[in-house]
Order: C-alpha cells, then sequence, then structure tokens
C-alpha cells in the first residue's frame, strides 16, 4: 500500500510542477557599462551597402566603381567625462580581411572576382587595416560621421558574379 501511494503522490506532485512551468519563461539580459562620449545610432551598427550591377565593361574601363556614401551616427553625446575633463573628439577604425593584390583595399568574397573595397573619409583619406582615420570634432548630443566606400580593380582578372565584404569598425574617443 505505502509504495502504492508514493507512486500515486509522486505522479500527482510532478504534474503539479510541470503545470506551473506552463507559461511561464525567462529573459536573459547582458551588456556592459562603458564610459563612452557617444552611442552608435541603433540602425547604423550594420550596415548593408548595396552597389548594384556594375558590368565587367565598366569596370574594364574605369577600375573604379561609383563611390557610395555611408554613414555613423553617435547620437545622446554627452561630453562631461566622469572625471570632469570633455571629450574632444572620436576616430573610426576599420578592420577586415585585405586583399594582398592591393595595399589598403579590403577583400571580397564570392564569385565575382578582380575586385576589393576601398573606404575614404571625407577628405579622401584612405581606411587602412587597424589605423585609426584622423579625429572628427564632437559635437555635443549628435555627432555625424560620413564616409565614402568604393570597388576598385584588384589586379587580377575581372569575372563576373556575386560578391560581398565583412568590414567592422571600432569607434575611439579621446
Amino acid at each position: 500500500m505505502i509504495k502504492r501511494l508514493t507512486l500515486v503522490l509522486f505522479a500527482i506532485f510532478s504534474t503539479n510542477v510541470m503545470a506551473n512551468k506552463q507559461g511561464h519563461g525567462s529573459v536573459t539580459l547582458n551588456g556592459q557599462i562603458i564610459e563612452s562620449a557617444c552611442s552608435i545610432l541603433t540602425d547604423d551598427i550594420y550596415q548593408d551597402i548595396d552597389f548594384g550591377a556594375i558590368s565587367i565593361n565598366y569596370l574594364s574601363g574605369k577600375s573604379l566603381s561609383p563611390i557610395k556614401d555611408f554613414s555613423i551616427h553617435l547620437v545622446n553625446c554627452d561630453l562631461n567625462k566622469e572625471s570632469g575633463e570633455k571629450w574632444i573628439d572620436a576616430n573610426i577604425t576599420f578592420s577586415g580581411l585585405l586583399d594582398m593584390n592591393v595595399e589598403n583595399t579590403f577583400l571580397t568574397t564570392g564569385s565575382a572576382e578582380g575586385v576589393g573595397i576601398k573606404i575614404y573619409d571625407n577628405e579622401f583619406n584612405v581606411a587602412k587595416d587597424k589605423e585609426a582615420m584622423p579625429a572628427i570634432e564632437l559635437q555635443d548630443k549628435n555627432t555625424t560621421l560620413y564616409y565614402k566606400i568604393q570597388l576598385v580593380r584588384n589586379n587580377k582578372p575581372l569575372k563576373a558574379g556575386n560578391y560581398k565584404s565583412f568590414i567592422r569598425y571600432m569607434v575611439s574617443y579621446h
């Protein structure tokens, strides 16, 4: 009798435990607290820049694609540091896989061949892998950083197809 009672009680309690878990879940949060002058606008954290279709004939004659503009918006800027000093400027460092055929050119992957990616600031300074671009003065509240991106020939034969490149950036404040 005791064995049967134990089994019946176990079955009743385990059903209650399972029923109590129904309709419940959990959320895990993470992040970090940093001292930073600004935040990056959420829409600018991951950007897709579409060059559209560019003909081989165009690239054969020019060696450069049209330039595409992109920007990084720094928002909610507070130029006062905890130490009482002020944030003055920011610079961006781009990094990614390099195309070894052309200096300061980021690699493209995919079925297309013969092109790489160059990034410039508004003054046409070329982005170099893991090297900070010239500093831009910060404005209180919001600052927009403007850049240009371009396909360039990389001394390999051109081949039609799709291409992509993944280039990271990091903002440093001073």
